[in-house]
């Protein structure tokens, strides 16, 4: 999943931001956000457009999800992402106190201290065919919340299961 956030929602790189932002001329700002989580997680899109594209947004937004449990990701784009991870799996380790959270964060997720030592070749071995079979099972149901300006009166709700 931290692979598909990468690619999908972190960074100006992201998939959201050149194609919502850059190619459509959709949102002002984009994003993404990923906890990472002993057990299922979840990622949170968030789009600030104006009202007249907030609809597109939301298409061109859940069309990017669509194409990633269609079709993964192109081989750049996977690349792109393992090497995102492994820069800041890197960085997060140069310091005492950064390899010792990790340490212990792989102890409370009960995933045993040497996992942590080994996740960059497990990253590395990740393929398409993986990241669409997470995208299949994680990417299926999304709540959308549209909050406009106070001036509006209005909040949209949207559960999709």
């Amino acid at each position: 999943m931290k692979l598909i956030y990468l690619a999908l929602g972190e960074g100006i790189s992201s998939k959201i931001w050149e194609e919502l932002r850059e190619k459509n001329a959709l949102a002002y700002d984009l994003s993404a956000i990923f906890p990472e989580l002993k057990g299922p997680s979840h990622i949170i899109f968030y789009v600030v457009t104006t009202p007249e594209n907030t609809w597109a947004a939301r298409k061109k937004l859940l069309l990017e999800i669509n194409k990633i449990k269609k079709d993964g990701l192109l081989p750049q784009e996977l690349k792109e992402a393992k090497n995102k991870f492994l820069g800041e799996y890197l960085l997060d380790r140069e310091t005492n106190k950064g390899k010792a959270y990790n340490i212990g964060l792989t102890e409370i997720y009960e995933l045993g201290y040497p996992y942590d030592f080994n996740l960059s070749k497990k990253i590395e071995a990740i393929t398409n065919e993986e990241i669409k079979r997470i995208a299949n099972l994680y990417l299926n149901n999304y709540t959308l919340i549209i909050a406009q300006a106070p001036n509006t009166n209005n909040i949209y709700y949207e559960m999709f299961r």
